[in-house]
């Protein structure tokens, strides 16, 4: 059985299609991402004074010296749930610190929650 060629068609498919194809993306992405973030300074509020700038450059560095952050659970965290340590000690000694070893971890144990 022959075809009937139509002559244009294939560029007339493709030209609707890209037509279409333009019109969606133009119009699907208005302000979905353009969100104005909630509960921030924005730059029109801060940074007036040296002591915004001084602030906004020493905030990351607060955190890092958070007991939650250097102690115990960095430790836990990262070496116990590896074996690169054992709890080692007496038993009743940090006795939380096994729950990291053996994964009886919970969203709502302390060392778990405090480094979130």
């Amino acid at each position: 059985m022959k075809k009937q060629f139509i002559p244009g068609r294939g560029l007339r498919y493709a030209a609707t299609t890209a037509v279409l194809l333009a019109a969606g993306l133009a119009s699907s992405c208005n302000n979905f991402l353009d969100v104005q973030p909630q509960g921030q300074p924005t730059f029109t509020q801060f940074f007036q004074t040296a002591a915004d700038a001084a602030a906004a450059i020493n905030a990351p560095y607060g955190k890092l010296r958070e007991w939650n952050l250097t102690a115990f659970n960095w430790l836990s965290i990262t070496t116990l749930t590896s074996d690169d340590a054992e709890k080692g000690s007496v038993t009743g000694d940090a006795e939380f610190l096994n729950d990291f070893t053996f994964f009886r971890l919970t969203s709502t144990a302390g060392p778990v929650e405090g480094y979130w």
